[in-house]
């Protein structure tokens, strides 16, 4: 336990002060778990819109349903020229994620994922208010790898292309959400489900393959009831 700790206290110090300016990281704006290992982190990419305040960001502590995420490392990498992560007031990474930024991430109020998130940008990805995240969820704007025509290799054809959550989505587990996907407010995306298609329509079930409208008229009862 005090090992843990320890580390605990070592990757807070080194994630903030490679993360903020020095007015900021004093502040200890993130908190994070002993098991938490980073890339490359360049100072001045966060920016929050309420402003810096202690604890707004969480990584790698909350080990989701079941605690399947205990134990389990997450890394996080911040980096390049046109980098940059914004969130509306707190940020939660679970415990297993991985968050990659390479250009910008927007991540409105209310967001709730569970252990073992993947969000690899290398464009932009905005999730909208009040989204839910289950675990095991893959979210990626690119392919990872470029690809070319081999009589002209200079020329790129699998560009990164943004991704857009709306407010009130539900993802369930074991989602992966493929580039250039555009999903409407209140969108429910089933367990296991590959997206590779937008849906405009709000309140919806969405999946299959190929992907369609599954349901209509549907909306998540814990963020409706009253």
């Amino acid at each position: 336990m005090l090992i843990k700790i320890i580390k605990s206290i070592y990757n807070t110090l080194l994630f903030n002060f490679k993360a903020f300016p020095l007015k900021e990281a004093i502040k200890i704006p993130a908190i994070c778990g002993s098991n938490v290992f980073f890339g490359r982190i360049e100072r001045g990419k966060i920016w929050c819109d309420v402003g810096v305040h202690f604890n707004m960001i969480s990584l790698g502590r909350t080990e989701g349903s079941f605690r399947a995420g205990r134990n389990q490392r997450t890394y996080i990498a911040i980096w390049g020229s046109k980098s940059m992560l914004k969130i509306k007031d707190i940020l939660d990474i679970p415990c297993g994620s991985v968050l990659n930024v390479n250009e910008c991430v927007e991540i409105g109020k209310g967001f709730m994922p569970n252990s073992c998130l993947l969000i690899s940008c290398g464009e932009r990805i905005t999730f909208g208010d009040n989204c839910n995240i289950g675990w095991n969820v893959t979210i990626i704007d690119g392919d990872g790898h470029p690809l070319c025509n081999k009589d002209n290799p200079d020329r790129v054809i699998n560009n990164s292309k943004p991704v857009v959550i709306g407010n009130g989505c539900w993802i369930a587990a074991h989602v992966t959400i493929m580039k250039g996907v555009q999903l409407a407010d209140n969108t429910t995306i089933p367990y296991g489900s590959i997206i590779t298609k937008s849906c405009k329509q709000p309140c919806v079930i969405y999946g299959g393959s190929p992907n369609v409208v599954l349901k209509e008229n549907i909306v998540r009862q814990d963020f409706y009831k009253h």
